[in-house]
């Protein structure tokens, strides 16, 4: 089963695409995720829509295990680190953070996007970095590749859009899937949250993009395949 994809951005980077929605960056031991949205089940049952809390719950574990495995030095969260305004799933996340921190002692970097609107004393509690991009060697990290933001002669990684990719079969029978998407020097990550799903996009015929299945299956779907 395919859980991991090695992808050659440059001959000075190399990525590992895993199937847990994360990106691995070897060269810099740098860990990248994009668009929890920390706190959305409750946000849903503050609103009356009954969301189980073991969304939630099973959000934060596979956001642990994700660190457990790599070990990095530096995590980049490419914004809407929080869904919205606090609530208690907020201290949930601080003692989860707090914990891998204190065990395997690494940085945090959040590139601000648009769900991210808590105060500097809330994100002060979680001792990470806001900044509206964060640029590592020919990397650059953004939450939404655009107003300028996409560099010439540069690798963008970006989130905000939840990119997903419709695959088509022989029967005509079509499925939607969330995937990591390569174009133009712009990777694009899939959401983390598991209550964000994902959205069908128009990739361009020369664009790559690798489908993933319940966090479990990665596989490369080629242009015939995609919608």
């Amino acid at each position: 089963m395919n859980t991991e994809f090695l992808l050659e951005l440059s001959n000075k980077t190399s990525a590992v695409l895993d199937a847990n929605r994360t990106l691995w960056l070897p060269e810099h031991d740098i860990l990248v995720i994009s668009d929890l949205h920390i706190g959305k089940a409750q946000h849903f049952r503050k609103h009356g829509i009954p969301i189980p809390m073991e969304a939630a719950l099973r959000n934060l574990e596979l956001f642990s295990a994700s660190i457990v495995k790599r070990k990095p030095k530096q995590l980049i969260l490419l914004g809407d680190l929080f869904h919205s305004t606090l609530n208690n799933e907020w201290e949930l996340l601080i003692t989860a953070i707090n914990r891998l921190q204190s065990i395997h002692n690494f940085d945090i970097i959040l590139t601000v996007g648009n769900h991210d609107i808590l105060s500097e004393e809330d994100y002060q509690q979680l001792s990470l970095r806001c900044l509206p991009w964060y640029d590592v060697g020919e990397l650059r990290f953004v939450h939404e590749p655009s107003n300028g933001q996409i560099l010439p002669n540069s690798i963008t990684i970006c989130g905000h859009l939840h990119p997903g990719v419709t695959i088509t079969g022989k029967a005509k029978n079509r499925i939607k899937l969330p995937c990591f998407g390569l174009s133009n020097c712009c990777l694009y990550m899939p959401s983390f949250g598991n209550l964000t799903g994902a959205i069908g996009m128009e990739w361009p015929k020369d664009a790559r993009t690798w489908a993933i299945l319940n966090s479990e299956f990665l596989q490369e779907i080629k242009t015939e395949n995609r919608l």
